[in-house]
């Protein structure tokens, strides 16, 4: 540290800071953290994904879908380090966003029935919580504060979807405090969503990372029957379709018991012009994840079952076709 002068006195210091901030002890929990989380709150959805598996356009999709045909308050939260929906909706700004919520949280102010001022209207039917404006923005994040935000969230908004990193290194893992506030959102996510969405992207690499993400959320404690998977991008042959599926249930670590509830999201032509325009998401992209939000929004937060594919080992013979570009023969 730097050595002060000889006639520096400390409690000058502390009066000083304490005329321009609230102090703070670090075990101060804000308020609504002793709250049940699932008490009066809407359900919470988590989406993330490998990068180029689509997963910050899945997120937009299950928030639109959420939307009809009930005319639910949504709220869609970027959680990224990286955030991207910003652009996708060409909001115009980037001010406010998570940042300030939980510093308002932290603050004891985050109050549901007054967020109204940090979120943006998305033109598509719900609203819009932007996230980190830098890769370094976590450093003024903590995991109680993180959680205070998220809670307040759901007291507002009937269905909150939640575009993450997927990242749950933890403090226990790293045996640093900072990892905590690092992925923050996604270590509250992992404890406290009802649903918790995996985007898989076609070929080798997207199971692969698939896979490999499940296993991660597993181990951080998110069970079996809280996970979705979303093939994105995906073409309508069954062949490919069961080969994709088989190949995802048994490289993960637990394949001999994995059972994961799977929806398929077909290659859309007009998505990129619904992007450009800020204009509403194809049908044909949101009917598949409509069926995703059945069970969670309708059923008070068990995930359905009633009309998703079971990923199990396929009896199909794997052609090479069909495991690098999972389009196969379109029907």
């Amino acid at each position: 540290y730097k050595r002060q002068p000889s006639d520096f006195v400390w409690l000058q210091l502390a009066d000083i800071l304490g005329e321009h901030c609230s102090p703070r002890s670090p075990g101060t929990a804000p308020r609504y953290v002793d709250m049940d989380p699932r008490e009066e709150s809407g359900p919470l959805v988590a989406v993330s994904g490998a990068g180029g598996t689509g997963a910050s356009c899945v997120a937009m999709g299950l928030a639109s879908a959420a939307v009809d045909p009930h005319d639910r308050k949504v709220l869609l939260v970027d959680g990224a380090r990286r955030g991207e929906l910003a652009m996708y909706h060409d909001t115009g700004d980037v001010v406010p966003g998570l940042p300030e919520l939980v510093k308002r949280a932290r603050n004891g102010d985050a109050d549901p029935d007054e967020l109204d001022d940090t979120v943006f209207d998305s033109g598509r039917g719900y609203e819009l919580l932007l996230g980190q404006r830098s890769t370094t923005d976590w450093l003024d994040l903590d995991r109680s504060s993180v959680t205070a935000a998220i809670r307040a969230t759901r007291r507002r908004w009937d269905v909150v979807v939640v575009d993450h990193d997927g990242d749950l290194d933890s403090s226990e893992l790293t045996r640093s405090a900072e990892t905590d506030a690092r992925n923050a959102v996604s270590l509250e996510l992992a404890r406290s969503a009802d649903l918790w969405v995996v985007v898989v992207a076609p070929g080798t690499k997207g199971i692969a990372s698939a896979a490999r993400a499940i296993d991660e959320a597993v181990r951080a404690g998110v069970e079996q029957r809280r996970i979705q998977v979303v093939f994105n991008r995906f073409g309508r042959s069954p062949v490919a379709r069961g080969v994709h599926s088989g190949a995802l249930a048994s490289m993960t670590a637990a394949r001999d018991s994995m059972e994961m509830p799977a929806v398929y999201v077909p290659e859309c032509r007009h998505m990129e012009s619904a992007h450009r325009d800020a204009t509403r998401l194809p049908r044909r992209f949101l009917s598949p994840l409509a069926a995703v939000l059945e069970g969670v929004v309708e059923g008070g937060g068990t995930p359905s079952t009633g009309r998703r594919v079971t990923a199990a080992p396929s009896t199909e013979p794997a052609t090479p076709d069909l495991v690098t570009t999972g389009t196969g023969a379109q029907t």
